[in-house]
């Protein structure tokens, strides 16, 4: 509101509305003519029998002007004080307008900065164009004479604030319809109408400097590692359905009948060959696709910079990483990050932080009460698997009300959590009856090991090994967030924690009698825990570690890979392992095949660019960083896709819709 009050004209300064020209600042009724500028050169208004009937008017939005008379000879950011008196071509947005005292203003913008151009009253006439159909968001080109702005007018806020052009020609090169929002204020537009309108959107500096951003740190990331030996091979889009991992496909339908393509989630198995094929420095900058719901960190098609070294080890692929990652923060950021990152295992990212990706910029860690079987029988659950765990949400009886405090704990999915609110008056602690039940020595011992003090809340979860870990994960970083909110606790947004967690399991058990691959099953396991994939036991299973890493960047993985199995038979158990069918251990078939052929060890990893991004350009969604994303929902709102196909075009394919609840596999199968 304080912003539309202040565009309100007034006697001292005149400010002209963003979304009209001017002959229609002060039209109440918004006829075709009044929402569309352009519409009043094509169209007039004619008195007949049938008013709403218009007759046509040829006239061109200055289409046939020759840009060899306005070549531009700067850039809207570039403009200093240094080039006071030289004649200037610039070309542009019009990003605002208005008059002062006889004086009219315009600031223009292009994808480098803006610069403000002034106009004498008594020039308007001499440069021969319409200024009252110039609407917010038109494309022109101006020249002038760069001379100082007055004493006391500098605007320390753009990059060419102490100067101006004072114009001696202007060519409006294409008027702009009537904007659907206000590209300076990114708050006053919902999402969803900016991504109906992106290439507007697009023009705003916080875009215009990530995506120019992001093409600058893809360029040295090619140079990086193409000057370390890398070769950059371009791997198939369309693929085979493969049961590679728990992500969904998309799937691309044939004019062979019954056959489909998928889009890869990863170049992984090309990528294998080609180390079978020779080329041992592998990478390319790869687009994947992964049919999933979308999160601010998550699209449907994403980038990857994605690399394979034959003949290396883990130690190879830090090196690699590291020394691209530095590099990239030491351009972007001026930074020098530290080497070696430090390693963490996953087991203890686990008991420590609850979560495989820890942000280690704060304190406020879990304690696994495993070492104190006194308390840990007080709970229910098999003694076996059961697994107590604590979070000490620090004076939180001082920052969280109860309705907050049920809100921290419900997101997090506590609710059935056991809370103790601490107080050293106390001297039987209240609660549920767990709490009633513990001993003296149990207090002591909880006290010691959370250094309980006044106004803490303690938060104690049991469950299975990690699941209650993972719960208290999420309410350290939500609680963590909260206090930072309140200056509580310092989380610096320039300190850059890099971090290597390893030692990852090679399988995982989500689901009570179904292991599955915890990256993919192309992992290779440590060589000490190779004979376990023999064992019959389920939790033998579950002891083999993986030679699998991820590298994190405070609580945020930037990428993963692993050392990949290269020996056929092993890679066969593997899928023996995961109970895949005959059919399915058939799609790996030319991987197998390529593995029986010498191929040599290797392994890789691959970056999320998209996420990377982000992290540099400290923005809240990977879509502020990608020209064109998709919603959350999956749909590229600009375009209307995805979009709906006729029968006619379905039944190329030997497709139909089906509406009766029933698989279309269920048939095939």
């Amino acid at each position: 509101l304080m912003r539309i009050c202040a565009s309100f004209p007034s006697q001292k300064a005149k400010s002209i509305q963003p979304y009209a020209s001017l002959n229609q600042r002060h039209s109440h009724v918004r006829s075709p003519n009044h929402l569309n500028p352009n519409f009043a050169k094509f169209y007039s208004t004619q008195t007949t029998d049938q008013p709403n009937q218009v007759t046509k008017q040829k006239s061109y939005n200055s289409s046939n002007v020759s840009l060899n008379q306005w070549k531009r000879t700067h850039n809207c950011g570039s403009l200093r004080a240094d080039d006071v008196g030289k004649e200037v071509t610039l070309s542009g947005f019009v990003a605002s307008r208005r008059d002062f005292k006889g004086i009219y203003f315009l600031v223009v913008r292009d994808g480098y900065g803006i610069t403000q151009l002034r106009i004498q009253e008594d020039q308007v006439q001499k440069l021969g164009v319409d200024l009252g159909s110039l609407t917010i968001e038109s494309s022109i080109a101006a020249k002038g004479r760069v001379i100082k702005r007055p004493e006391g007018q500098q605007n320390s806020a753009m990059s060419t604030g102490d100067v101006e052009v004072e114009l001696s020609g202007l060519q409006i090169l294409n008027v702009s319809a009537i904007v659907p929002f206000d590209n300076r204020h990114e708050d006053m537009a919902h999402e969803e109408l900016r991504m109906k309108h992106r290439y507007l959107d697009l023009r705003r500096p916080v875009l215009q400097r990530n995506l120019r951003l992001r093409s600058k740190v893809t360029q040295l990331v090619r140079n990086t590692l193409i000057d370390r030996g890398f070769v950059e091979i371009e791997t198939p889009v369309l693929f085979r359905p493969t049961t590679e991992s728990g992500a969904k496909e998309f799937l691309v339908p044939t004019r062979q009948k019954g056959k489909f393509y998928s889009l890869p989630q990863s170049p992984q198995q090309y990528k294998q060959m080609l180390m079978s094929a020779g080329f041992d420095k592998y990478f390319q900058v790869a687009k994947c696709f992964r049919d999933e719901g979308g999160r601010a960190d998550r699209q449907p098609e994403f980038t990857q910079v994605d690399m394979e070294l034959a003949f290396s080890t883990p130690e190879d692929i830090y090196d690699v990483i590291e020394d691209l990652l530095c590099k990239i923060w030491k351009q972007v950021h001026n930074v020098d990050v530290p080497r070696p990152f430090p390693h963490m295992r996953f087991a203890e990212a686990m008991e420590r932080f609850g979560a495989d990706k820890p942000d280690t910029r704060f304190g406020l860690e879990l304690v696994d009460l495993t070492k104190f079987p006194e308390i840990l029988a007080k709970f229910p659950g098999n003694e076996i698997s059961k697994r107590v765990v604590g979070f000490n949400l620090k004076k939180g009886n001082k920052h969280l009300s109860k309705r907050v405090l049920e809100q921290q704990l419900k997101q997090a999915g506590l609710e059935e959590s056991v809370v103790v609110k601490f107080s050293s008056l106390d001297a039987e602690w209240k609660g549920n009856s767990i709490v009633k039940s513990f001993t003296p020595e149990d207090r002591f011992n909880l006290k010691n090991a959370f250094q309980l003090e006044d106004d803490d809340i303690l938060i104690l979860k049991s469950g299975p090994r990690y699941d209650a870990h993972q719960l208290l994960g999420r309410l350290r970083l939500n609680y963590a967030k909260f206090l930072g909110d309140l200056n509580e606790i310092s989380i610096p947004h320039d300190q850059y924690n890099f971090l290597w967690v390893v030692d990852f399991p090679l399988f995982s058990m989500e689901t009570p009698g179904e292991i599955s691959s915890t990256h993919h099953p192309f992992t290779a396991p440590w060589p000490e825990d190779s004979h376990m994939i023999d064992s019959p036991s389920d939790d033998e299973i579950l002891k083999i570690r993986a030679l699998h890493y991820d590298v994190v960047l405070n609580g945020v993985e930037l990428g993963g890979g692993s050392i990949r199995i290269h020996d056929p038979e092993f890679q066969l158990e593997v899928f023996k392992r995961l109970k895949l069918s005959e059919f399915q251990i058939g799609q790996f078939s030319h991987l197998l095949e390529a593995l029986r052929h010498g191929c040599p060890p290797h392994g890789g990893i691959a970056l999320g660019f998209d996420r990377l991004m982000a992290i540099l350009c400290n923005a809240s969604s990977i879509r502020e960083v990608i020209a064109f994303p998709k919603s959350i929902t999956g749909n590229e709102i600009m375009t209307g896709s995805p979009g709906e196909v006729t029968k006619d075009e379905l039944g190329e394919f030997g497709l139909e819709l089906r509406d009766d609840g029933k698989k279309i596999g269920e048939k095939l199968r």
